[in-house]
């Protein structure tokens, strides 16, 4: 019982320390550094989506051979009939990729707040109506001031675009796919880059014909990289989070992102509607409820131990 209960620690820690580096990331664009010999600027977050991918594998190569993981990723490689399974989660989290510094980019800020407040919804119910996973009364009205929340957000929106529904369903069943072909967070993070280079190598020179904006500087450079550091290590957490919880649990802790997305817009120096403020406030109940129900389950837990 205690290891479970250790097992379900670090899982949360994992995924609210994934959340710090994702809502990281929109600050670490704003460092984008300007390719003077080219019209290349942040505004084009197709690029900036390829160089995450190819970054974040160049790191996540790195991390792989520091702690003598290369070979098991080596070894699923070369099992050319687990292809179409490495294929189709590149293709489901691809989207993930690119609506997440696209978006933001191009005026659909709400739009992904709203496709991430919807999304930890869309988990529950899979968790409840799919895995049948029982949820504890104080898990209930969790759910319930977030649903309130999210419910009230769309009420005022003025439609619900596409990025939306790319979010909140994109994403549970890119998790759903991961859950029926285990893989460990990490060969599985390299293997969805890996067999999503190809695509970039093919695209990269049908967007960005100018060559100019391949001459890069030191300082371009050490800003990719860390590109793909920030961009890696989040996702790296946020997949063994869900190795390590429940499928509810996982899904409501994705309120933990948007809560810290809402704190970087504010350090960003965007205004808060007060149309908004109830939003946040059945969002930040939520957890703090949720943070309620982990210590009283730990603290049973313990009790039955001893």
């Amino acid at each position: 019982m205690m290891g479970n209960a250790v097992f379900k620690l670090n899982g949360v820690f994992a995924h609210v320390l994934s959340s710090f580096f994702f809502a990281l990331i929109p600050l670490y664009i704003q460092l984008f550094p300007q390719t003077t010999n080219s019209n290349l600027s942040i505004e084009q977050g197709d690029w900036l989506v390829m160089q995450r991918v190819i970054w974040s594998l160049f790191v996540t190569i790195i991390f792989l051979h520091l702690t003598r993981r290369l070979k098991p990723l080596l070894v699923m490689i070369v099992n050319i009939r687990k292809w179409p399974i490495y294929i189709c989660s590149a293709i489901l989290i691809a989207p993930q990729y690119w609506v997440f510094i696209w978006a933001p980019l191009n005026g659909e800020t709400l739009s992904v707040a709203l496709g991430y407040f919807s999304m930890p919804l869309v988990m529950v119910a899979i968790s409840y109506f799919i895995y049948k996973e029982k949820l504890s009364k104080l898990r209930i009205l969790s759910i319930t001031l977030a649903f309130l929340g999210v419910l009230y957000a769309y009420f005022l929106s003025a439609g619900i675009s596409w990025v939306v529904f790319v979010i909140a369903i994109g994403y549970p069943i890119y998790f759903i796919f991961r859950k029926h072909n285990k893989v460990d967070a990490d060969l599985g993070f390299a293997l969805d880059n890996l067999f999503l280079l190809p695509c970039i190598i093919l695209f990269i020179p049908s967007f960005y014909s100018d060559p100019e904006i391949f001459n890069f500087s030191l300082t371009n450079i050490f800003f990719y990289l860390g590109l793909g550091g920030i961009a890696s290590l989040p996702m790296l957490l946020y997949l063994y989070a869900y190795s390590k919880l429940t499928i509810s649990l996982f899904g409501l802790l994705g309120y933990v992102e948007p809560t810290l997305l809402f704190i970087v817009a504010v350090v960003l120096g965007e205004k808060i509607l007060d149309a908004d403020l109830p939003i946040y406030t059945c969002i930040f109940l939520a957890i703090l409820i949720l943070v309620l129900d982990g210590v009283i389950n730990i603290k049973r837990e313990r009790k039955a131990f001893i």
